[in-house]
Order: C-alpha cells, then sequence, then structure tokens
C-alpha cells in the first residue's frame, strides 16, 4: 500500500501601488489615472487616448498607504512561511517595470547608484523591513518555538536572487 498525499496549489496574484515618491511629487505628478480600491481587489485605469477605463481584479490590492507589515499581513506571508517550515517550497516574485517598488517592498530599502556598484541604503529600523528581512526574522523565531519544544535543530536554506537588466545579483 503506498500512500499519495495531494497538496493543493494555488498561485495568489497580489498588486500594491506604491505612494508617488517625493520627486514626483515635486514635479507634479499626480495619479488620476489609477483608481485603486482594495476592498474589492480591483485596480481601475483611466486611459486618455481610448476614453475608457479597463478594470483589473487581483487576489489582493494593497493601496499606497499600506506599510511594510500591512503588506506582509495582507499577502498572508506568514502562512507561506509556516508551510516552508513543515518542509514545503515557496518561491514570493515580485515582478514590476524600473521604479514599482519591487526592491523597497521586498528589501525595506532603496538602492543609491555609483559609477562602480549598486549599493543598498539601509534603514536599520524594523518598520521599514520588506519581505525578505521579514521572512528570515519570522523562520527563525519558528525555529526558536519549534526547537523549545521538541529539542530538535534545523537546517536552513535560503536563496535570494535579484534579477535587473538581465543580470543576476
Amino acid at each position: 500500500y503506498m500512500g499519495i498525499i495531494f497538496m493543493k496549489t494555488r498561485i495568489n496574484v497580489s498588486v500594491r501601488v506604491r505612494p508617488l515618491s517625493d520627486s514626483e511629487k515635486r514635479d507634479g505628478d499626480h495619479s488620476d489615472a489609477l483608481c485603486v480600491n482594495a476592498l474589492d481587489n480591483i485596480i481601475k485605469v483611466t486611459q486618455e487616448k481610448a476614453k475608457g477605463v479597463k478594470e483589473f481584479a487581483f487576489d489582493k490590492v494593497i493601496g499606497p498607504e499600506a506599510t511594510q507589515e500591512d503588506v506582509f499581513q495582507e499577502c498572508k506571508v506568514d502562512k507561506l512561511v509556516d508551510k516552508v517550515v513543515e518542509g514545503y517550497h515557496a518561491t514570493i516574485f515580485a515582478y514590476g517595470q524600473t521604479g514599482a517598488g519591487k526592491t523597497y517592498t521586498m528589501d525595506g530599502y532603496s538602492y543609491a547608484m555609483d559609477d562602480k556598484s549598486t549599493n543598498p541604503v539601509i534603514d536599520k529600523d524594523s518598520k521599514n523591513w520588506g519581505i525578505t528581512t521579514r521572512c528570515i526574522s519570522y523562520v527563525y523565531n519558528k525555529i526558536k518555538e519549534e526547537g523549545a519544544k521538541s529539542g530538535r535543530k534545523q537546517t536552513v536554506s535560503c536563496y535570494y536572487w535579484q534579477i535587473s537588466n538581465e543580470r543576476i545579483y
């Protein structure tokens, strides 16, 4: 007898709409073309040339007022990490155009460019931690709790890749 357990898998698509940056505000940019309805998980985009509105629905829409902690909680990343601690694999994938807020959402810090490399500007305040740092903190806290109960030791392997302009960092 061989028992097979099937785990229901699902891909969830969450969209975080970032607030306007300070430079965008100084330049007089505005976001009239975008209407975020986080309650109904809908984004409406007004297209001037087409004279119409397109509506997009997602599993989760997170508005520009959301904090880093809100993103972690709204996307239920803690539940995903719980499954990882149980032995399952998981992936969080951030996708979007340059300047969309992927780095800030995932890392919690921005990058300052110089002539030789990309250097992170790190804010040590945990309220700005991104998903990656929050996941690592969460998994080590879970391991500490489990270890205190069971006395077992665990090994952790994490991989973090950033792909930008066809380069892997």
